[in-house]
């Protein structure tokens, strides 16, 4: 006999489980998420690619990465002072 409740208890518990909650019918959605921009789709108007690390060096007229530029003399420099001396030629 004991067992003839179960049963019926168990599809109760179980079904009330899977229910769908209701919203309200004003209640604000969130927007779709952007899709993420393409690696490279970031190109300046000189065709440089900023978020792989490249600017456009005006006296080299290519894009270069400040950290892949030649030392000066000897001189061990970090990215900036090699961009300042490579493609700022007027900052001295």
């Amino acid at each position: 006999m004991k067992v003839t409740w179960i049963v019926p208890l168990l599809s109760l518990l179980l079904g009330t489980g899977c229910q769908p909650q209701d919203t309200p019918q004003n209640a604000p959605q969130d927007p779709a998420p952007e899709p993420p921009q393409a690696v490279g789709g970031d190109r300046d108007a000189h065709g440089c690619i900023g978020s792989a690390g490249y600017q456009w060096c005006a006296p080299k007229s290519e894009c270069i990465r400040a950290w892949e530029l030649p030392d000066v003399a000897g001189q061990d420099l970090d990215p900036q002072q090699k961009w300042q001396k490579w493609c700022q030629p007027d900052a001295s």
